[in-house]
C-alpha cells in the first residue's frame, strides 16, 4: 500500500463553511473498504466539525468557524472491513 499523504487544503473564511476532501484510495487499495463513516475532529476547538460524508474511498469533512491567521487540523480516523484502521491528518488556514 502506498503511504498516507498529510493532506493541505486550501485556506477558507471563518464565516464559511467549508468541504474538505481526503481521497482514502491508495489505503483502502481494491479488495478493502470503509466499514462505517470515520470520525473527525478539528483541533484548535474554535473551529468545529459539522458533518462527515462518505462516497466510495472518498471522506469529506464540513468545517465552520475558526480565527483568521489560525492553521487548523482536521484529523479522521477510519476503519476497514478488513479490520485496519488509521489516522490521516489535513491542514488548513482561516484566511483573514
Amino acid at each position: 500500500m502506498s503511504p498516507l499523504p498529510v493532506y493541505t487544503f486550501d485556506d477558507k473564511y471563518a464565516a464559511d463553511t467549508e468541504a474538505f476532501t481526503f481521497n482514502l484510495s491508495a489505503w483502502l487499495g481494491i479488495s478493502d473498504a470503509l466499514a462505517s463513516s470515520p470520525s473527525a475532529t478539528v483541533e484548535p476547538a474554535d473551529a468545529t466539525v459539522q458533518s462527515v460524508n462518505v462516497s466510495g474511498s472518498l471522506v469529506t469533512v464540513w468545517v465552520n468557524g475558526g480565527t483568521a491567521g489560525t492553521t487548523y487540523t482536521i484529523e479522521i480516523e477510519a476503519v476497514t472491513t478488513a479490520g485496519r484502521d488509521c489516522r490521516i491528518r489535513g491542514t488548513f488556514n482561516v484566511e483573514v
